[in-house]
């Protein structure tokens, strides 16, 4: 029988797989469906609290790229419709933007920044798969402290948990007002491989709730790689509001474009 490997095998080999699948994905564009619900209390005359229900379903494009210099994995989205009414759009798609020679990363962020204000909630761009993976990307390593949580089958793979905490201050994230938010979370990892079949991001500020992010990936095999399936979302509203709100994505129609912009 073999043994099991140590945490800091582990993390060499999820080393290395990220490096390949970084340039994996960065040539990759795929179809996403992201329904979200907000519910909000809110205080009316006497005191009485009142909730509202909002819900708001986004269809996007949305593509990944790895910025210069491994800085940052920049996923971002490109809304077409909201609660299937159609947006005024742009003149680029995504697959033009990444395929395009022409201050790609400028196109990317406005895209990003564009699409976040459709979000319900605070306008955020940390829910996208890959920002999860740039929490406990290598150069991340050093922020956090990793353990093994034991062993769990992911559809049909062995795979390892092993948990992540971040000790580095400043924290990785803040929130829009720039109050810290501190990361934990955990990620099931192919022991063989370092490949991740999925991965579960906990962001929290020193007092209130935490948000989340949890990713499902899945083979896809035209591409003959992992790809995210879904995506799982909890979110705290912020601006005064007590209000919580979660949401689900889903992934398909994955496809690779020839690309000028590599």
């Amino acid at each position: 029988a073999q043994s099991k490997p140590t945490v800091e095998q582990l993390l060499d080999r999820m080393r290395e797989y990220l490096a390949e699948y970084e340039t994996q994905l960065s040539s990759v564009v795929a179809d996403e469906r992201f329904e979200q619900r907000v519910v909000y209390t809110r205080a009316y005359q006497g005191g009485l609290p009142k909730t509202d229900d909002e819900r708001r379903r986004l269809e996007s494009e949305i593509g990944f790229i790895r910025l210069p210099g491994g800085v940052e994995w920049l996923g971002f989205r490109d809304v077409q419709k909201i609660n299937g009414r159609p947006l005024t759009r742009r003149k680029s798609s995504v697959a033009d933007v990444l395929a395009s020679n022409a201050d790609v990363m400028s196109q990317a962020r406005a895209i990003a920044e564009a699409s976040a204000e459709h979000n319900l909630g605070v306008p955020r761009s940390t829910n996208v798969p890959t920002a999860a993976l740039d929490i406990i990307h290598p150069r991340n390593y050093a922020a956090h402290q990793f353990d093994l949580r034991g062993e769990e089958s992911v559809r049909r793979t062995e795979t390892l948990a092993v948990g992540f905490t971040e000790t580095r201050r400043p924290p990785l994230v803040s929130d829009p007002s720039g109050q810290e938010l501190v990361s934990r979370g955990r990620i099931w990892v192919e022991p063989g491989s370092g490949a991740i079949w999925r991965v579960e991001w906990v962001y929290a500020p020193p007092v209130g709730s935490p948000s989340s992010l949890r990713v499902e990936f899945v083979i896809n095999e035209s591409l003959g790689m992992l790809v995210p399936s879904e995506m799982r979302e909890t979110f705290t509203s912020f601006g005064g509001l007590d209000a919580r709100g979660n949401g689900v994505a889903y992934y398909t129609n994955f496809r690779r474009f020839g690309t000028g912009a590599r």
